[in-house]
């Protein structure tokens, strides 16, 4: 033990005095595994008068920081030692597990939004292991795919094989409110249609049940449903626009779209072209919530002559996110035949560009894809591999 003194005050109220306090031990026990301690306080010396309840006439005070270095030393020395005992659970009196610890119900853990929510109940579910990580459902169509792949972790899955892309998210309670692209809602586009017809099936829907805007919108998401549930596609029964939905249907169960007849294979080939991208989109868009903390708000899509352009605005930290999507771009291009770049935009810089009368309209046609559980903004510049994330 050593003291050394830091500096003396003397006033009416009493004389004060700080020593820097040290504790070490010169024994080491090699059986007691080192560790990094605890972090040091640093508490500010007390004022006199000395608190109500202390010794007013004299008094010795020793900080967190000290005790915590005496008590290291002494068990590294090897004298101060103490052994694990079972603790059981007083209602089922069964010995305690990281598992008996965690809520009865994971889907009540809420810390406070949805991305920290779906890797927290997901881990949940995880430990858990109930039920099947596929069934689970994130706070939103996003963080599903999250909470789904931390449970998948947790029950030490092979990662290579469980679903992934549109037949790995659970969908939304209503389908309909899935929109890729352009159109409305007497005339949607038909990526939206695809989309929209893979999700009905996802949900066991029958397909010669759903309708669309127009009787080729209707065909194409019958055919999409169908190629979903891998029926077999020049059996399904079709009345109006039979090319349209076999054709689809061929794009979405990936089959040879040559097998089919001449303008169902154009329709084939059509549609799976947008199947692929609905896709890349979803690539892109997992690629954007890379470290799961929700910090693209919102994306747009710009054309600038020959090539498209992504502005996501994000908080910011989001370097990691921007390099994950910018490294997903090179497939959404080769498909849409021309170049897609990433940029990031804050807030404030967006907000401006609107004021100053800024003509960038957001984007039409397939590439608009924009989640309804949030909006983005982010910063602008070239973006390597981070290693890690500050203060994460």
């Amino acid at each position: 033990m050593k003291g050394s003194l830091v500096d003396v005050n003397i006033s009416s109220e009493g004389l004060r005095a700080s020593l820097a306090g040290k504790f070490s031990t010169d024994i080491v026990d090699p059986a007691v595994v080192a560790n990094p301690g605890q972090f040091l306080e640093m508490p500010p010396t007390p004022e006199l008068p000395l608190p109500a309840g202390v010794p007013q006439d004299g008094a010795v005070l020793v900080n967190a920081d000290s005790i915590n270095m005496m008590f290291a030393s002494l068990t590294l020395s090897g004298h101060l030692k103490s052994e694990c005992s079972t603790s059981n659970d007083p209602n089922t009196g069964q010995p305690r597990t990281l598992g008996s610890l965690l809520p009865a119900d994971c889907n009540s853990i809420s810390p406070g939004n949805d991305a920290a929510a779906a890797l927290v109940r997901g881990l949940c579910f995880g430990f858990k292991t109930t039920p099947d990580c596929e069934t689970l459902k994130g706070p939103g169509f996003f963080t599903t795919p999250v909470e789904q792949g931390t449970c998948h972790g947790m029950e030490g899955d092979n990662c290579d094989s469980i679903a992934t892309g549109m037949s790995g998210i659970v969908m939304p309670d209503d389908c309909n409110t899935i929109t890729i692209g352009g159109g409305d809602s007497t005339d949607p586009s038909r990526a939206t249609d695809i989309a929209r017809g893979r999700c009905f099936a996802i949900k066991g829907t029958n397909c010669e049940t759903l309708s669309a805007g127009t009787d080729v919108d209707t065909a194409i998401m019958q055919g999409a449903c169908h190629g979903q549930k891998a029926d077999v596609c020049t059996g399904i029964a079709v009345s109006v626009n039979p090319n349209q939905e076999i054709g689809t249907c061929g794009a979405v169960e990936n089959i040879a779209c040559g097998t089919l007849t001449f303008a169902q294979t154009f329709q084939c080939n059509l549609s799976k072209v947008e199947n692929n991208i609905i896709e890349a989109l979803l690539r892109v868009a997992e690629g954007l919530d890379r470290s799961h903390y929700q910090l693209v708000r919102s994306v747009r899509v710009v054309r600038r002559g020959k090539a498209f352009t992504i502005l996501a605005q994000t908080r910011p930290g989001s370097n990691l996110e921007l390099w994950a999507a910018r490294g997903r771009l090179k497939f959404l291009g080769k498909l849409i035949g021309l170049p897609v770049s990433l940029e990031g935009e804050s807030a404030s810089s967006a907000s401006g560009r609107r004021h100053a009368g800024s003509r960038a309209r957001r984007g039409k046609g397939v590439l608009r894809m924009v989640p309804r559980t949030g909006r983005a903004e982010n910063r602008s510049g070239p973006v390597t591999a981070p290693s890690a994330r500050a203060g994460r």
